[in-house]
């Protein structure tokens, strides 16, 4: 009795044993099965158009060899190298990179979106300065090199949203007067600035530019819209071929007041050698000007200048003034010209300085 009660022990034993050993087979199938991983480490990549880029996945958990597969959804996109991984270019659009991963008896597949670009070279706005009435829009118009560059939305801000507000779109509202300075920027690869400046006249003149062609004053009327609170106006001259009628106020002058309605002003300006400069009134430290042109009539009765006027900065300091040169009468003076206000304003111009246009 007692052998046979031993043999039913031994049987129920070597069951036991034998169902952990299944087990264990099973947990170490189900690990070996786990341990090979693969990844890329985006799912999106991007390249310009005749440029590459290799991509390859992360192999972990494997130390014998592992071989990799490359192909792509469209190779008039973006052709991939089958062994490499590295992918060309080829013209905007998407494709599907695809990765066979092969490591010892496992085989599985990986894929990520490559995106073909053309690239922007630069980014130019057609108007530089523009110059809009109250509660007046604007739109500008972009010129984008190559002119199919993938990438075409800026994101727009303003540097005075008193002034002027600017849309996602780049819609430009005018809210106020001054001067504000749009700025648009896109990225593709690297990013790209474009920026123009939009002026609301404070200050505007009855006539569209000066002509001094006799001697004796010339008087220059202007009107400033105060725009609510307080302002100060400064009168200014460039170029040296002007002078202002008051030559104790050494070219300058100021005053001040609170109201919010316009406000009309003049004043008379003297020739003192031929050429052209501007006449300059600031409101609260930002310029607004009128060209002129003084002829070699109006200066025939002057007394000879042997030092070339100096120019007065907005300051009041003495800058570097031209050199003197004669007067050529065959330029003609078209009367009939129109001022044009989207003419690019060249901010290098000498007696002009970027910081004119600091927000006063």
């Amino acid at each position: 009795m007692k052998a046979v009660t031993g043999l039913k022990e031994n049987a129920a034993v070597k069951k036991v044993l034998a169902v952990l050993f299944v087990l264990l087979m099973c947990l170490a199938s189900a690990a070996c099965a786990q341990q090979v991983k693969a990844s890329f480490a985006r799912g999106d990549y991007q390249v310009s158009v005749g440029s590459s880029l290799r991509v390859r996945p992360d192999v972990r958990n494997w130390n014998g060899k592992v071989t990799l597969e490359f192909s792509s959804s469209d190779e008039e996109v973006a052709p991939v190298d089958p062994k490499s991984g590295t992918v060309t270019g080829k013209a905007a659009g998407r494709a599907e990179i695809r990765c066979r991963v092969t490591a010892g008896d496992e085989s599985f597949d990986l894929s990520y979106e490559m995106t073909v670009y053309v690239k922007i070279k630069s980014i130019k706005v057609a108007q530089s300065r523009v110059v809009l009435n109250a509660e007046e829009t604007f739109t500008p118009q972009l010129i984008f090199t190559p002119a199919d560059a993938t990438y075409r939305t800026l994101d727009w801000t303003s540097s005075d949203e008193k002034v002027a507000t600017v849309s996602r779109s780049g819609k430009v509202t005018v809210v106020g007067l001054g001067h504000a300075l749009i700025t648009g920027k896109v990225k593709d690869h690297d990013w790209h600035t474009v920026q123009y400046r939009v002026i609301v006249p404070q200050v505007t003149f009855t006539e569209k530019k000066i002509l001094i062609d006799r001697p004796g004053p010339v008087t220059v009327q202007y009107c400033v819209n105060k725009d609510k609170g307080h302002y100060a106006i400064e009168i200014a001259q460039d170029g040296g071929v002007i002078r202002l009628s008051d030559d104790s106020r050494d070219d300058s002058t100021s005053v001040s007041g609170d109201t919010a309605e316009a406000d009309w002003g003049e004043e008379e300006i003297w020739p003192r050698r031929a050429g052209k400069g501007r006449f300059i009134v600031y409101v609260n430290n930002l310029g607004y000007d009128i060209q002129v042109e003084v002829t070699k009539e109006a200066v025939e009765d002057l007394p000879l200048q042997t030092t070339p006027a100096p120019i007065v900065n907005k300051d009041n300091s003495e800058g570097e003034s031209e050199d003197s040169e004669d007067y050529d009468d065959s330029e003609d003076w078209d009367d009939s010209e129109d001022w044009d206000d989207s003419e690019d304003w060249d901010d290098s111009e000498d007696g002009w300085d970027e910081s004119d246009f600091e927000d006063g």
